[in-house]
């Protein structure tokens, strides 16, 4: 456990809600890791009866007296806490009066030591300080400084439906000036299923101000328990599995890496935003005449640079063209210095982008991971597509490809059949649309494209409040009324043969109108370009765009875009842009509680190909006509539906399809916090307005791949 927080960057560990094993602290003083060491004091839901009861002091004393007494000579001890959620009262003043007269070179910490009520979260000034007894200011699952989705309004109460404003704002604690203690979050970020959203954003705040001084997150590890399944798979099971009444289901599955030790992008997201290293651009230019410059600041409290190299690597189009290695300056903590990777001039077509990748590697092992270890990092952006350099779906269809006519079969306005000697493409009304796709006698569809808004709910969707499951469960988004409004096959001209389908799905008050338009080239390649139109009342959509099956054999998947873990948009700074290879039965991530996962952002294209190479490659063209200024998407490939994902209680009850499921969304919201905390970022969810998602859909073989 602390080699792999000691990797992830991790330096202090709080020890809720009890003294741990004493090889623990015995470890930390060994390997290096901060521990607030927490006495057994909780009196969860009382509210302070017992801490204000006079007849419980003795059993507060003894406690508190104990934990210091034996764990008194470990240095990695920084802090006495006081407990956990038990309120605050006389007995606490008086634990914390021993614990500073037996140990002055401690500090104290207890969250619930807190002088300000709910009026101050509401965003309204207090005077009444936090009790003096304790020596930082600290608070669970704060807020930061920025609007999130489905803000209280002025004068609402604490509702269901308000649930963000029951948490204060890091920062503002910081910037009051009644107080002039340390601020910490003891717990935040709470790391439950598919979480840690936005944690980029915390740390921003805590870098902002000299008070601020870092946070907890909850928790660790999942703590599953191992079984084995009627059908003979091994699982993890939670809270009801063992038929225990009554039980608080999932809540014990918020680790940062799962029952096993197995890490997933939540490690790797705190690894990137907890790393002690900040690289700012200041000249990234290409072929402009001068150096390219980056500023690295060391923020190690210890330690100066000299323990490690920087590796560069520049990458067009996410695949590497140039690299090297570079010794970096000794400098001390806290200090700034200016890196000048060796990069070469580099001429790009105005569509492709460059970046620069820095890794900061460890020159000699130590005792919690080897030499050439990366310890941080980061991708700086070197050149974008140009806008305008954007490929048009307009173009794309003016340019010729090779193949033989069409022979066309009709069977009324409600099936439309193309085919040549290369491929036969199925259109119908029925579908919906492209319901068989056969490229070289290979089926390569096994069912049309359709709009889906859904997406299975992960437990920071069913959080506080629980009002994001409730509002798409109310909407109905998991099964909207189906219609096909408009089918409309055209005559072939020299760019293609075009189909129009137009299809709505109906919510409970609401719909969104999917307006299909194919253009279908004699390579059996097409052209889709989508368009979703929400109408009525329709709440935050969790996602808008296509999903499709295609067939079993496309097993591997490649893309360009944020990976190799599955990412979101407020959750991708571990996940670097490049391109990233994988099995589509690798993507499916086991929470031990099923839930959507494996999302790729930023994606510009990506291939499904079968064990001889051969496939699918699916190109996004322009951009959303909301102001996308690169054309991507967000991508899912995986063997199971949304639905799937849903319907399972435990990873077992599972069974994977053998179709490829595609889903290739304009938008996908962020994950938020909501589980334990604030829910998602209004900048992280989409808007309620139409989209466009313009694809290229192109038979593929592996050798046709070129950077």
């Amino acid at each position: 456990d602390i080699r792999l927080m000691k990797q992830a960057n991790i330096n202090a560990v709080r020890c809720a809600h009890y003294p741990n094993d004493p090889r623990w602290y015995a470890l930390c003083d060994e390997l290096g890791l901060y521990v607030i060491d927490e006495a057994n004091i909780e009196e969860h839901g009382l509210r302070g009866k017992l801490a204000s009861d006079p007849t419980w002091i003795q059993a507060f004393m003894d406690r508190t007296i104990r934990m210091a007494e034996r764990d008194k000579n470990h240095p990695s001890i920084l802090f006495w806490s006081l407990g956990n959620e038990a309120g605050y009262g006389p007995n606490f003043a008086a634990t914390a009066a021993w614990l500073k007269a037996f140990d002055p070179t401690r500090l104290i910490h207890y969250e619930g030591a807190q002088g300000r009520g709910m009026e101050f979260r509401l965003g309204q000034s207090s005077a009444d300080p936090d009790p003096s007894s304790v020596d930082v200011i600290s608070r669970f699952y704060p807020r930061v400084m920025d609007t999130y989705l489905n803000p209280p309004k002025a004068g609402d109460a604490l509702s269901e439906r308000a649930e963000n404003a029951r948490w204060e704002r890091l920062l503002e604690l910081a910037l009051d000036t009644n107080d002039h203690r340390p601020v910490m979050t003891s717990e935040y970020a709470h790391a439950m299923g598919n979480a840690l959203g936005n944690l980029k954003e915390y740390w921003e705040d805590m870098y902002a101000h000299p008070r601020m001084l870092g946070g907890f997150i909850w928790d660790w590890v999942d703590q599953g328990i191992q079984r084995t399944a009627p059908n003979g798979r091994t699982y993890y099971a939670y809270g009801g599995d063992f038929g225990d009444q009554p039980n608080s289901g999932a809540f014990c599955l918020n680790g940062v890496v799962f029952p096993d030790r197995s890490i997933g992008a939540k490690y790797a997201e705190i690894k990137a935003v907890y790393q002690p290293f900040r690289f700012n651009g200041l000249n990234l230019g290409m072929g402009q005449g001068t150096e390219v410059a980056v500023a690295l600041t060391n923020h190690q409290h210890v330690l100066d640079l000299s323990p490690y190299d920087c590796l560069w690597t520049v990458l067009v189009d996410g695949v590497p063209v140039q690299k090297g290695r570079m010794a970096l300056p000794a400098a001390l903590p806290g200090q700034t210095v200016i890196l000048h990777p060796p990069v070469k001039a580099i001429t790009l077509r105005s569509d492709q982008a460059c970046h620069l990748n820095l890794e900061l590697v460890l020159k000699a092992a130590t005792p919690w991971a080897e030499a050439g270890y990366v310890v941080g990092g980061a991708q700086l952006l070197l050149a974008s597509p140009n806008q305008s350099a954007a490929i048009e779906p307009q173009a794309v269809a003016k340019t010729p490809v090779a193949g033989k006519p069409w022979t066309l079969a009709r069977s009324g306005d409600s099936l439309l059949t193309l085919t040549n000697k290369a491929c036969t493409l199925v259109f119908s009304k029925a579908a919906g649309g492209l319901s068989a796709w056969t490229v070289s006698g290979k089926p390569l569809l096994d069912r049309a494209p359709a709009f889906q808004a859904y997406r299975a709910f992960t437990d920071n969707d069913k959080g506080f409040g629980n009002w994001l499951a409730k509002d798409w469960k109310a909407a109905g988004l998991d099964k909207p009324v189906k219609t096909v409004t408009s089918f409309k096959p055209s005559t072939e001209t020299a760019a293609g043969l075009p189909v129009e389908v137009v299809t709505t799905y109906r919510y409970v008050e609401g719909s969104v109108t999917h307006i299909q338009s194919y253009l279908v080239r004699r390579d059996g390649s097409f052209l889709l370009n989508n368009r979703f139109v929400p109408q009525g009342n329709l709440p935050d959509l969790p996602r808008m765009g296509v999903t499709l099956a295609l067939s079993s054999q496309l097993e591997h998947y490649t893309w360009l875009g944020h990976g190799p873990y599955d990412n979101y948009a407020d959750r991708k700074e571990g996940c670097p842009v490049g391109v990233w290879s994988s099995t589509v039965t690798e993507q499916y991530v086991p929470y031990p509680r099923p839930q959507a996962c494996g999302n790729k952002e930023g994606v510009r294209w990506l291939t499904l190909t079968d064990p001889a190479g051969r496939g699918v490659k699916v190109t996004v063209l322009s951009p959303d006509e909301g102001g996308k200024t690169v054309p991507v998407c967000s991508a899912t490939a995986l063997h199971f539906t949304e639905s799937d994902l849903d319907a399972a209680h435990t990873t077992w009850q599972l069974s994977p399809l053998a179709s490829v499921i595609l889903t290739l969304d304009a938008f996908h919201m962020g994950l938020g916090n909501s589980s334990c905390g604030p829910g998602v970022l209004q900048r992280y969810a989409g808007e309620k307005r139409p989209y466009t998602l313009s694809l290229l859909f192109q038979p593929f073989h592996k050798k046709a791949l070129k950077p």
